[in-house]
C-alpha cells in the first residue's frame, strides 16, 4: 500500500503546475480502519488516508496486478481529496450511499473530481486507469442508483481518453 501511494504522490507532485492548484502536504499518513463496510477516506487537514480492513481484503484476494490496480484507484481518488481538500472527503462507498440525499451539489463535484484525478494519477504511476472503475463496479449497489451510473459513465469517458501502460 504504500509503494502504491508513493508512486502516486510522485505524480502528482509532477503534475503540480499542469493542474495549477494546491501543493500537497507530506508526509502523507496512511492507515487501516478496522471496519466490515467497503470504503476508504482521506482528510486532508491531517493528510491522512484510511482503507477499511474490508477493501484491502478484496484487494488482496483479486491477482497481484488487478489488486494493485483497484488499490492504485482507490488511493488515487483519496490522495485527490487531499490535494483539492475537499471539506468532506469520506470515502468513495460513504459518499456515494448519501449521493441521492445530499443536497450539497459540490459534495457531488468534488467526488467527480477525485475520480477523474485518482484515475489520472494511477494511470501515470504505471497502472490501469481502471482500477477505481473495477471497484465500484464490484459494489452490488451501484446498479441499483442512476446518478452512480453517471459517475461511473462519466469515470469511463475520462478513463478511454488516457492512454495507461496496462
Amino acid at each position: 500500500m504504500g509503494a502504491i501511494l508513493e508512486k502516486l504522490v510522485l505524480k502528482l507532485e509532477e503534475e503540480v503546475e499542469k493542474l495549477e492548484a494546491r501543493h500537497i502536504a507530506t508526509p502523507i499518513y496512511i492507515g487501516i480502519l478496522d471496519d466490515p463496510r467497503l470504503n476508504a477516506s482521506a482528510i486532508w487537514q491531517n493528510g491522512a488516508i484510511f482503507v477499511n480492513r474490508s477493501t484491502m481484503e478484496l484487494v488482496e484476494s483479486m491477482p497481484n496486478a488487478e489488486g494493485d490496480d483497484v488499490l492504485a484507484g482507490i488511493l488515487g481518488h483519496e490522495l485527490a481529496h487531499l490535494f483539492y481538500r475537499h471539506e468532506r472527503a469520506v470515502g468513495v462507498l460513504a459518499c456515494d450511499l448519501a449521493w441521492d440525499r445530499n443536497d450539497k451539489p459540490y459534495h457531488r463535484m468534488q467526488e467527480i473530481e477525485a475520480d477523474i484525478l485518482g484515475v489520472k494519477l494511477a494511470c501515470s504511476a504505471g497502472f490501469a486507469a481502471s482500477g477505481l472503475l473495477t471497484f465500484m463496479e464490484r459494489l452490488n449497489f451501484l446498479r441499483t442508483h442512476p446518478s452512480l451510473r453517471q459517475r461511473m459513465n462519466s469515470l469511463q469517458k475520462e478513463i478511454g481518453k488516457l492512454s495507461c501502460p496496462r
